[in-house]
């Protein structure tokens, strides 16, 4: 979440930016998060899939989203700003092993 007067700055792509960092650094391959239904179309922008509707207790009905941080060719059709990131880090000739 990102505080109102800061919604209209680049702190959100700097935020998701550090955080697709941090997964391919830590090896995590999947990125699960949920979101408002107006949030949907940016996510999908940067390579998210929506996985599945469900109820969060507090607030309601979301949409659970999720990104597989090695999806390189998704990452193209959707010109993602992860796909630098992904280049950049070599994580997929680490994992190429391991991604069949």
């Amino acid at each position: 979440m990102v505080a109102p007067r800061l919604r209209r700055t680049s702190l959100a792509m700097r935020l998701t930016q550090a955080s697709y960092e941090f997964g391919l650094r830590n090896r995590i391959r999947y990125n699960f998060i949920d979101c408002d239904d107006h949030l949907i179309g940016f996510f999908i922008r940067l390579g998210y899939i929506v996985h599945r509707r469900a109820e969060h207790p507090e607030y309601g009905m979301g949409n659970v989203m999720r990104l597989d941080l090695l999806d390189r060719p998704r990452l193209v059709r959707q010109r993602s700003p992860f796909l630098a990131i992904l280049d950049q880090s070599g994580a997929l000739r680490e994992a190429a092993p391991h991604l069949n």
